[in-house]
């Protein structure tokens, strides 16, 4: 085990546990993994997801369809779109 990792699996280390993105601040933010040598013939897969604290976020389909409006019409668009998906850690 990484003597600094927040989280720890088998496969991977992260060295925090929650990333946090403000809005109006942060385009975006870098998470970083680190992958277990010793694993290197297994796949690891980790799941993501984002999270309401104080915005509200809306499925894909809602938020495409609040871009088309103008601002003064964007009532019940969320503050933005939600994401959530997994990333596949594969030596090839």
């Amino acid at each position: 085990m990484h003597k600094n990792a927040i989280l720890t699996h088998s496969l991977f280390h992260l060295l925090v546990s929650e990333y946090v993105a403000l809005e109006g601040t942060d385009d975006e933010i870098m998470i970083s993994i680190e992958r277990d040598l010793s694993h290197l013939d297994t796949v690891a897969r980790i799941g993501y997801s984002t999270s309401d604290l104080s915005a509200v976020g809306v499925d894909v389909s809602k938020f495409s369809s609040c871009l088309d409006l103008p601002s003064a019409s964007r009532q019940g668009c969320g503050d933005y779109q939600q994401a959530t998906g997994e990333v596949s850690l594969v030596v090839v």
